[in-house]
């Protein structure tokens, strides 16, 4: 097998070597690239997750209240649907009247380099139920 380091003027060359190592830079950046890539897409898909979550455990919530019929623990349907969504009840503040429902949720992102950055992605959520006007129009 022949030797690409060959002798110019009594110093030694190595023909190919620049191009073996840009091409493997590029490589090493192009995996970097798509590593990066993956990790805002599952960032999103936690953050769209935890927004769905919010959400629904607000709904829940409010279904349980006597305006519309309702009855059971608000704390708990929230936390069940937040739970169905992926997500961890946090915080659910029901006010008096009107009944207002405020919930905050936190999902865990899949990926472990979003991890590190964004241990956990929160969001919030609120629903309200109010009486209905003299005229049936809801405020």
């Amino acid at each position: 097998m022949r030797s690409r380091i060959q002798r110019r003027g009594g110093r030694a060359t190595q023909r190919g070597s620049a191009a073996l190592l840009t091409v493997l830079a590029g490589a090493a950046l192009m995996l970097l690239g798509v590593a990066l890539i993956l990790a805002l897409a599952d960032y999103g898909v936690t953050a769209a997750r935890a927004s769905t979550a919010a959400d629904g455990a607000a709904l829940a919530a409010m279904s349980m209240s006597p305006l519309v019929e309702g009855s059971g623990d608000p704390h708990a349907a929230a936390a069940q649907v937040a739970a169905a969504n992926g997500a961890t009840l946090r915080r659910l503040d029901v006010d008096g009247w009107p009944f207002n429902v405020e919930v905050e949720v936190v999902a865990i992102p899949a990926t472990r380099l979003v991890r590190l950055a964004a241990p956990a992605v929160a969001a919030r959520a609120a629903a309200a139920a109010r009486p209905r006007e003299a005229g049936g129009d809801v405020r």
